[in-house]
Formats: C-alpha cells, sequence, structure tokens
C-alpha cells in the first residue's frame, strides 16, 4: 500500500449515520440564506437582511482566502462596511430618516462604524488566538453582545417592552451582531490551538468582545468628534454619501 494511501487509511471518519442526520439540517440551513432575497421584491426592496445570505453563502466555501489574525481584521472591517452599507440602503431606498444610523451620510457613517468593527476584530483576534472558539461559538456571544448594546440599549428594552413580537428583533439583531465576528471568521485562520473549555471562558469572551467594541466605538467617535472630521447630518435623499 502507498505511504499516501495508508495515512488516509488512519484518518478516522464521521459515522455514515451521523452523516445522515445531519444532511436534512444542513440542507434547512443552506435554504434559509435565499429568506432574505424576499425583501428585495418589496416595494421598495429590504436588502438588510442580506448580510446572512453572504454569511450561509460563506459556510459552503472551502476555500480559505486570508491568513491569521491580521486577515481576520481585514475581512471584519469589510464585514462591518458590507452590514453598514446594507443598513444605509435600506433607508436610502425609503427615503427614510435617519432612524437607527448615528450618521445619514454613508460615508460618515461607515467612519463612525469603522472604531467599533476595529475594536471588536481586535478583541476576537485575541480571543481566537487564545481560546481557539469555533465560529458558531463566536456568533452566540457576539450575537448576545448585539443585543444588548444595539442603540445604547434601547433594542434590549423595547424587546422586553413588546414581548413576545420583540423576540423577533431581537432574533434579528442577534444574527446581524453574530454575523460580525461569523463572516470574517470563515474566511480567514486567525485560530491557536483550541484549549479545553471551561464555563467561564464565555462570559469571559462575552465581557471581552463587549469592552472592544464599545471601547473602539466611543473611542473612535470622540476622536473624529474633537478633530471635526464628519458633516453635519442632513436629510439622506438629498446628501446621501457626505
Amino acid at each position: 500500500m502507498p505511504p499516501h494511501a495508508h495515512a488516509a487509511a488512519q484518518i478516522p471518519r464521521r459515522p455514515r449515520a451521523a452523516q445522515d442526520q445531519q444532511a436534512p439540517w444542513r440542507a434547512l440551513f443552506f435554504l434559509s440564506g435565499g429568506l432574505p432575497l424576499i425583501g428585495l421584491l418589496w416595494s421598495p426592496p429590504q436588502p438588510t437582511a442580506l448580510f446572512y445570505t453572504a454569511y450561509v453563502a460563506l459556510c459552503a466555501l472551502r476555500w480559505v482566502p486570508l491568513k491569521g489574525a491580521g486577515g481576520f481584521i481585514f475581512a471584519a472591517l469589510l464585514t462591518g462596511a458590507l452590514i453598514e452599507s446594507l443598513n444605509w440602503l435600506g433607508l436610502y431606498l425609503r427615503c427614510a430618516p435617519q432612524g437607527h444610523l448615528a450618521h445619514p451620510q454613508l460615508l460618515a457613517q461607515l467612519t463612525l462604524g469603522f472604531g467599533f468593527y476595529l475594536g471588536g476584530a481586535l478583541a476576537w483576534a485575541w480571543l481566537f488566538r487564545r481560546y481557539g472558539f469555533s465560529t458558531s461559538e463566536a456568533f452566540v456571544i457576539h450575537g448576545i453582545m448585539g443585543i444588548s448594546v444595539a442603540q445604547n440599549g434601547e433594542i434590549l428594552l423595547e424587546g422586553l417592552r413588546t414581548l413576545p413580537a420583540g423576540a423577533l428583533v431581537w432574533l434579528f439583531v442577534y444574527a446581524l451582531y453574530g454575523c460580525t465576528v461569523a463572516l470574517p471568521r470563515r474566511l480567514s485562520t486567525p485560530c491557536g490551538a483550541r484549549v479545553a473549555r471551561l464555563w467561564w471562558h464565555y462570559p469571559a469572551a462575552l465581557a471581552v468582545c463587549t469592552t472592544g467594541a464599545l471601547g473602539g466605538r466611543y473611542g473612535w467617535g470622540w476622536l473624529a468628534a474633537t478633530l471635526g472630521a464628519l458633516p453635519a447630518p442632513r436629510p439622506i435623499c438629498t446628501a446621501p454619501f457626505w
């Protein structure tokens, strides 16, 4: 037997029964990626949830184009720009007021969001390297963080006031923030050796990513305001970009 054939024979394989059990769930997961496309049929189109379609599509990707923590941080900033642009586009197509955006002009919104996504990316780059969290674990932790901090806690409080309907808003925000770390994780390999998971690793990771994201948001926002780097807000339809 050739040496490479012998090595391949030693690789443990998942039992066929386990693969068969997971197949329907995988199919449903990939089909769920098409749900946000329905929003494109509305008038005006609603593109915001397409971030989830992008995440599902990347889960089928076997090729990892970026390497290391630097690649993860770069991918996280691109993911943040995509999500902020989709949020902005949804309001622009409706010619809506500023709503949940920090700034109605797209480039100003991207500038403000830079600190949030950079801080979160630095925090997760360290968490991946130190503890080797999986993509699904990072999705859950960052999604929980998002429900707590979105719009300075208003999403959490509004959901509590409007339960059970408010749970749908939580679900959307949870998916959005989960994808902000899961998308770049699928595009990169920032992890070190996986360590044995202890219960306190999860709340510690929640505290670290929250501190990083909020520290980046407020620190960068303070610097931008101090330097006068942003234009005064204007109606989104009359001044869309700056």
